[in-house]
């Protein structure tokens, strides 16, 4: 009677546990279990990021929104620093990698160069306008992400700017700008279209999600940014 009992007592433990087991199973995936790609989890942190800023951005509250365990982003990036370095990485990287692909290509003409970076820019640009907001956000924070943005893809991308806008400005072909002023104008001016499409529409763009729009906005202002000094009014 008591092995009877016995193995009774031992058969409920294991189902109870067995229970427990798939009870959890069916909550949200552990970690290394979770199906969401790191180009999900980085697109939804560049979202957070771009709207709520750094220091608005809750990791708890990103993986609750995710649907993930609550320690998803942590196992897979790190802290939050590392997991914003992820995402700019991840995104502007792929601004640069675009860009890079219009200076490799076999355009001898450097005033064709340069308005095919500034199209360039703006398009990939609107296709990821959080990257704006973004930049919004950080720019005007004096600080290390500001300096790491900086220091990793504004610099070097200013200064390739600027040695073609130094040869076409010694040569007559377009007219001389303040320092800072062409980035200014592409890189804030410029893609406030495809970032802010609510007052885009207030001024009369009729899609600024429109990719011929876009293509058509990035054409115009690469027009007038390379205005030769002739046509000056």
């Amino acid at each position: 009677m008591l092995a009877v009992v016995n193995i009774s007592i031992s058969m409920g433990v294991v189902s109870s546990l067995t229970s427990s087991s798939q009870t959890s199973r069916r909550g949200r995936p552990r970690a290394e279990e979770s199906p969401a790609s790191s180009d999900e989890l980085l697109l939804a942190a560049l979202r957070s990021f771009a709207t709520h800023g750094y220091d608005g951005t809750s990791i708890r509250e990103l993986n609750q929104q995710l649907g993930v365990s609550h320690n998803l982003l942590n196992r897979r990036f790190g802290s939050k620093e590392q997991l914003w370095r992820a995402t700019v990485d991840r995104f502007i990287g792929e601004v640069v990698t675009e860009l890079a692909a219009v200076l490799s290509a076999d355009e001898t003409d450097p005033l064709e160069t340069l308005r095919r970076l500034i199209v360039t820019f703006i398009e990939v640009q609107a296709r990821r306008p959080e990257i704006a907001r973004l930049l919004n956000v950080e720019s005007s924070i004096d600080g290390p992400r500001l300096r790491y943005l900086y220091d990793r893809f504004i610099a070097p991308w200013s200064a390739t700017a600027d040695v073609l806008v130094d040869e076409l400005v010694a040569t007559g072909r377009i007219r001389p700008l303040p320092p800072g002023t062409l980035y200014f104008l592409i890189a804030y001016g410029a893609t406030g279209m495809a970032a802010h499409p609510p007052f885009a529409k207030l001024v009369g763009v009729a899609d600024p999600t429109d990719p011929a729009v876009i293509h058509a906005h990035a054409v115009a202002v690469a027009d007038l940014v390379l205005t030769p000094p002739s046509t000056n009014t």
